[in-house]
């Protein structure tokens, strides 16, 4: 089974709880639910599964970046072809083919590594093949595909753009934790037609007690109530009215 066939739960809710569960185990470098979220919301959208968001892109130090291997995934899967012509601890030498871009072929080399002050770090003395190839990859992608990594840089440069220019948080000039939940639950509102003719203390009341329990009476003198409460919001009107307004409004 396809990522793209399993079934996706829309709801906002669901992708949350995902969300916070991933964060607290620290897998992934995620460990704030609400990056968590943006991302696996940015896979939904995809046609994927939100979860899919943790095997295919990474926050580091805040910024989100795709994996290598999931570029190169969907490079293949949407037509490219790669040919590697050489590929040792000193050289990576490939080509990258694409119907939508035409071909690039991409030569990384350890001194070049050097030159960008790459070498010396534990990933590259450990798997410098690796890395050269990865290097050469995302190259070639940007130059022939670059509809697949859509801006975002992989892993590995995002672990450099970072150590280069480390991510600084940004207080937002509103206070966020006073914004309502993305989760709080829809409420569903009913319509009560009111009489533009009716006393201006009895409309008053009324306006009041539509207040009270999460409604509002616009100026088009209708009330929009929730509708869990539109029913006692009716018996609250009825017991203001005089005997002839009464009449009217139950008709």
């Amino acid at each position: 089974m396809t990522e793209k066939n399993l079934p996706i739960p829309h709801g906002i809710k669901e992708v949350e709880t995902m969300a916070n569960v991933v964060a607290r185990s620290g897998l992934f470098g995620v460990k704030d639910p609400t990056q968590a979220m943006a991302l696996m919301l940015l896979c939904q959208a995809e046609g994927l599964h939100p979860m899919a968001a943790c095997r295919q892109y990474h926050v580091i130090q805040g910024r989100a970046s795709m994996t290598s291997q999931t570029m190169m995934s969907r490079f293949l899967q949407m037509g490219g072809k790669q040919e590697i012509t050489a590929l040792t601890d000193e050289v990576a030498d490939i080509t990258l083919t694409h119907p939508a871009g035409g071909s690039a072929r991409i030569q990384w080399t350890i001194e070049m590594a050097r030159k960008a002050g790459l070498a010396g770090k534990d990933n590259w003395k450990s798997h410098p093949r690796s890395m050269l190839l990865r290097r050469a990859q995302a190259e070639a992608v940007r130059a022939v595909a670059p509809f697949i990594l859509e801006g975002l840089p992989t892993e590995d440069e995002a672990v450099e753009i970072e150590e280069a220019h480390p991510f600084e948080r940004v207080k937002p000039d509103i206070n966020v934790d006073r914004l309502p939940s993305l989760t709080e639950p829809v409420v569903e509102m009913t319509e009560v037609a009111l009489d533009s003719g009716w006393d201006k203390e009895i409309k008053a009341r009324i306006a009041k007690e539509a207040k009270r329990i999460g409604g509002r009476v616009g100026a088009d003198a209708v009330a929009h109530v929730p509708s869990a409460k539109s029913f006692e919001f009716q018996e609250f009107i009825i017991g203001l009215l005089p005997e002839a307004d009464f009449a009217k409004f139950t008709a």
